[in-house]
């Protein structure tokens, strides 16, 4: 089963939410309780679009991936 670490800081603000899953419904399930718990409203439920692909700013992000406590640098 794997697990998922979410972090969000803001001033001295910060939530966390850890959990785990084996299926994509389950981390997306849990992405909404984490969207929700830090604010943000909004109706219906988080779900895969099969459409085409809307590009936005984060898809020129730099992301770091860490793995056994070597980081990774990449770039989607």
């Amino acid at each position: 089963m794997a697990k998922y670490k979410l972090e969000m800081k803001e001033l001295d603000y910060k939530n966390k939410l850890e959990f785990e899953a084996d299926g994509l419904e389950d981390v997306i399930a849990n992405i909404e309780i984490f969207l929700k718990g830090n604010g943000f409203f909004f109706d219906g439920h988080l779900d895969i679009h099969e459409g085409e692909t809307q590009m936005n700013a984060l898809h020129n992000k730099n992301w770091e991936i860490v793995e056994d406590g070597n980081t990774t640098s990449t770039q989607e």
